[in-house]
């Protein structure tokens, strides 16, 4: 998991006061998060554009991160590290307003809020990295200050930091093993879905596409932005806005870090600064694209805010008295959801492929005690509403690597994936589930794994096997 210890704290903190209704809390700071982020884009674009720019970007970011499909709905990693993010972003912007000491402090600031980024979610790392980008890279650029003398400065000190990586790796062993080993792990969780061009195109044209389609009124006006800064050969009006500008490529980047994954949750890093350019795009753009936006500027905007308004007020209707309107769904009314909304199977309540599990689950256990899924967990942790047993609540890439490590079949990748397991029987020996439940069967978010040797052994030694519902094996703690 990507996620950092920032981010588990929202939750953890949320059920520490109230273990009933932490969802509750954890929607209450989600929604102050939302606004202090919306307030930081204010403060940032009237350090850059205009204070009209700057309202309507504080304004456009509030409405659009809560007009879309459930991704946007949800207290994900990029909601929260796009606060501070964007408060980085703020002191960055604002230490170009000093000279000296108070330029380096707000650098130090913005770096900080870069850490805290971080903290929160892998990803965070997007400020420190454009920051980076910003100073050694664009502004020689802007400046038209990239000469042979530069590049060889820079090809050294390349040089130096590659030679000491190779030294480190290869006799010391203090830190570059380490480097690398987590470069590779993540590299391999990227492309552990593959990297098939056909199916990245169609999943980006399909997320893009609808996000085009439902938030118009900033993808139009950023796009035309975007135009206008590769004709002026990336280099916006100013150093200030440059900031903004690369913030959003970067963020945008960002969105094909996982793969085939491309998760709408993605394109969320993106929306700080989208929303500034867009803002500043309508307020001072002539190009007719812009004028029919402008134009048609509340229609934009309110079709996304009531459309979903509406369809989670109808969702909350389903859920809570109309369940079986949500089981017997049409075809034609399946499909009009998956275009229109993105949403498919369990995206309110449980899929009735597992349904059946996930109630027998809950009644042979007890509120407080935990259970363990070979698989994708949070369906049966959630829908259940039972708590994992595991810190990792997504193993099956895990599994994957074992399996696929056991059949590599050399010495080293068979110790390796037994050290996997062994991560998998120390946690089921720490948290002492009262219930194994095999999904490998039921074939759940494709998942077709059953349970490996070294896990097998303690769970035959330990569980007894109770019962296959949903083609989902249980399994029951043995007493003592």
């Amino acid at each position: 998991e990507s996620k950092n210890p920032l981010f588990h704290a929202i939750f953890k903190a949320s059920y520490k006061l109230d273990a009933d209704n932490g969802w509750v809390i954890v929607h209450i700071i989600t929604i102050l998060i939302i606004f202090l982020t919306s307030l930081f884009i204010y403060l940032t674009g009237k350090l850059i554009f205009s204070k009209f720019s700057a309202q309507m970007a504080a304004f456009l970011y509030v409405l659009l991160i809560s007009s879309f499909n459930r991704h946007f709905m949800a207290t994900n990693g990029e909601i929260v590290f796009n606060l501070p993010v964007i408060m980085g972003i703020y002191f960055y912007v604002k230490s170009w307003d000093y000279t000296s000491l108070k330029r380096y402090t707000m650098i130090f600031l913005a770096l900080l809020c870069s850490f805290a980024a971080y903290e929160v979610k892998l990803h965070g790392i997007v400020l420190l990295l454009l920051i980076v980008f910003h100073i050694l890279i664009y502004l020689p650029y802007h400046n038209n200050k990239i000469n042979k003398k530069y590049i060889l400065y820079i090809s050294i000190a390349f040089a130096c930091i590659l030679c000491s990586f190779i030294i480190d790796y290869f006799l010391t062993k203090s830190f570059a093993p380490k480097i690398f080993l987590w470069t590779m792990h993540k590299l391999w969780y990227a492309t552990a879905r593959g990297l098939d061009p056909l199916k990245i195109i169609i999943r980006f044209t399909h997320r893009q596409g609808m996000l085009l389609l439902w938030h118009m009124v900033v993808w139009l006006p950023v796009m035309v932005y975007c135009i206008q800064l590769i004709k002026q050969k990336g280099k916006a009006a100013t150093i200030k806005e440059s900031i903004i500008a690369y913030y959003f490529i970067v963020t945008y980047l960002m969105i094909f870090a996982g793969g085939m994954r491309l998760y709408f949750h993605y394109f969320m890093a993106t929306y700080p600064a989208l929303v500034l350019l867009a803002s500043h795009a309508i307020e001072t753009y002539t190009q007719p694209v812009i004028q029919w936006v402008r134009k048609h500027y509340a229609t934009l905007l309110l079709i996304p805010v009531v459309f979903f308004f509406m369809w989670n007020v109808k969702d909350c209707i389903i859920k809570h008295y109309y369940p079986n309107a949500f089981y017997n769904e049409g075809k034609v009314l399946y499909w009009t959801r998956a275009i229109l909304v993105g949403t498919f199977n369990d995206y309110l309540l449980p899929d009735s492929s597992y349904k059946n599990a996930a109630e027998y689950i809950a009644s042979i256990t007890k509120p407080d005690d935990r259970i363990f899924v070979w698989g994708d967990g949070p369906y049966l942790y959630y829908f259940s509403k039972r708590k994992p047993a595991i810190f990792h609540m997504w193993p099956k890439l895990s599994i994957l690597l074992i399996n696929k490590l056991y059949d590599v079949n050399t010495q080293q990748s068979i110790e390796e994936a037994r050290g996997i397991e062994e991560y998998f029987v120390n946690m089921l020996k720490k948290m002492k589930p009262v219930i194994f439940v095999d999904t490998s069967g039921n074939g759940l978010t494709e998942f077709i794994y059953p349970v490996t040797p070294v896990v097998k052994e303690y769970l035959e030694k330990h569980y007894t096997y109770i019962y296959t519902i949903d083609n989902m094996h249980i399994w029951k703690l043995k007493k003592p």
